[in-house]
């Protein structure tokens, strides 16, 4: 029996042939891979080939984002719709402004009206230049008849002219609020009617303070026309319009303060 041995010469071809395929199989997958690298077979193959469906990239391909719309929640059951809201209009802004301006307006005058009575002329005279210099105040003057039971006045005179001088004394030592009344054939300089016996008796108190020794009270009744200020105030003053009104009443000698119902037109 005799084996067959091959030799050398004989094996070098086909080992030459081997890796001359391995070698060409080597470049073409580097080929291939190069290729798809570059993007000839489409973008992201690498990531396609290589990549697990568990990356984002396949979250992308699966969601739209530019498709997705947010939705407002559905209202309650029984629930009002909300209105729409009216469109803007320079006339609509107008009126609103106009209404708007309206209302601060009367806020700002709504405030007080009150009532200081039983004052002579000169009392009023000097009640009102005390209240004019005062923001937002109006001052109105009313004559009313009012019955008085309580008088202070000097005795009667012959003459007028002797009731005359006898003002003019009175005013020299600061006595005012005086005047000149008839009775009968005489000439009464009267000092002061009053519905009270107390308020009469303060003035004669007053009289004799200032030396004014032969002034009398008596007790009568007559109708006399007494002023009265009728002031309207303004909410921002009507605390300071008060504090003045009280103390007016006390300096002039008022019969009576109270609250009253504001006229639509005043005289300051």
């Amino acid at each position: 029996m005799f084996l067959h041995s091959e030799s050398p010469s004989e094996s070098t071809p086909v080992r030459t042939m081997t890796l001359r395929l391995a070698l060409l199989l080597l470049l073409l997958v580097n080929g291939v891979l190069l290729a798809a690298n570059v993007g000839v077979f489409g973008p992201d193959v690498p990531s396609a080939w290589f990549e697990s469906e568990r990356e984002p990239e396949r979250m992308r391909r699966q969601i739209r984002t530019e498709n997705i719309r947010i939705l407002e929640p559905a209202p309650a059951p029984g629930a009002a719709a909300p209105a729409a809201a009216p469109a803007s209009t320079p006339a609509a802004s107008a009126t609103q402004t106009s209404i708007e301006r309206a209302a601060l307006s009367t806020a700002n005058t709504a405030g007080t009206c009150t009532e200081l009575g039983g004052l002579t002329d000169a009392q009023a005279t000097r009640g009102v230049d005390q209240l004019k210099p005062l923001a937002g105040v109006e001052v109105e003057r009313i004559t009313r008849q009012e019955d008085s039971r309580w008088w202070v006045h000097m005795p009667a005179r012959d003459t007028r002219e002797d009731a005359e001088r006898k003002v003019g004394e009175l005013k020299r030592r600061n006595v005012g609020d005086s005047a000149i009344v008839q009775e009968g054939n005489g000439f009464v300089v009267s000092l002061g009617l009053f519905r009270d016996k107390e308020r009469a008796q303060q003035r004669l108190d007053d009289l004799r303070a200032k030396d004014v020794r032969t002034a009398v009270l008596t007790e009568t009744r007559r109708s006399a026309a007494r002023t009265w200020l009728r002031v309207t105030a303004s909410a921002d003053a009507a605390s300071t319009v008060a504090t003045q009104l009280a103390s007016l009443k006390k300096s002039l000698g008022a019969d009576d303060l109270r609250a009253c119902t504001a006229s639509v037109t005043a005289s300051r």
